[in-house]
């Protein structure tokens, strides 16, 4: 299976963009706090979240295709086919699907670091 997709949906001055060429797509996320309150959504806190991840994941895999989510052009997860799950992945219950753990860190404290700026302006 191949996937052709150019998918940009904005709400209220918030982008997410999937483009999907071939076998693999990335999802990315460039607004700040979508891109955490989105991130946390997917990362498996819940039993239930864990499970969808998980599917998607072998749904992906099972048709040979990867995606890749991003956030500030930064790889946070990464399922389906090639995959290279690490500690962290695994510390989640998610060894196969690769988690970044440093992005991640990184999106949240650039988030917090520009709500911190625009607090004092004001």
């Amino acid at each position: 299976m191949e996937v052709e997709v150019n998918l940009l949906a904005t709400c209220e001055k918030r982008t997410v963009a999937l483009c999907a060429s071939g076998k693999s797509g990335v999802l990315s996320f460039s607004n700040p706090e979508l891109s955490v309150v989105s991130m946390f959504r997917i990362l498996p806190f819940s039993a239930r979240s864990r499970q969808n991840l998980l599917r998607l994941h072998r749904g992906c895999s099972a048709l040979g295709l990867s995606l890749t989510v991003e956030v500030f052009d930064r790889t946070v997860f990464h399922l389906g086919s090639q995959c290279k799950p690490g500690v962290f992945s695994r510390l989640l219950g998610l060894s196969p699907v690769e988690v970044r753990l440093l992005p991640i860190l990184y999106t949240i404290a650039r988030v917090a670091f520009t709500r911190a700026g625009s607090e004092r302006k004001v």
